[in-house]
């Protein structure tokens, strides 16, 4: 929990069990001064893809090449279960260490939040969707 704090990600403690359940081979950790300093984890769909997450290092560890160290790693550990391909998602910091290693944008992920404290808006009744039998037959259709 300390490395995602450290850098203001929002995963829970389930998250991380999560993960350590799921695949704890793929569960990597680098420890130095007794302090765990940075991790990285891959878990794997099949053998079609690894999804490599959890690539963080405390602050005052950065710039040692521990991230790059743990991301071989997960590389390895794909590599070695013949998995077809590897992806992530990647914040701006991160992003020139993943393309020293072959990564490329496929997309952009958005995360979105709306604080708790905001009213939801009023005025506007919610409408239950009921299914409509004749807008459903003006559509025209090529299959029909």
């Amino acid at each position: 929990m300390r490395l995602k704090e450290a850098a203001h990600w929002n995963q829970t403690e389930q998250d991380w069990e999560r993960l350590l359940a799921l695949e704890p081979q793929g569960c990597f950790g680098l420890v130095q001064d007794c302090v765990l300093a940075a991790s990285a984890t891959a878990l794997a769909y099949s053998t079609d893809l690894v999804w490599i997450g959890m690539v963080l290092t405390l602050p005052e560890y950065r710039k040692r090449g521990f991230g790059r160290s743990l991301l071989a790693r997960t590389i390895e550990f794909s590599e070695s279960r013949g998995i077809a391909k590897a992806a992530l998602d990647a914040t701006d910091m991160e992003f020139p260490l993943y393309q020293s290693f072959g990564f490329a944008t496929e997309s952009i992920v958005e995360r979105w939040e709306r604080p708790a404290s905001v009213a939801p808006a009023t005025g506007t009744a919610f409408q239950p969707w009921q299914y409509d039998r004749d807008l459903d037959r003006r559509i025209e259709s090529p299959c029909l």
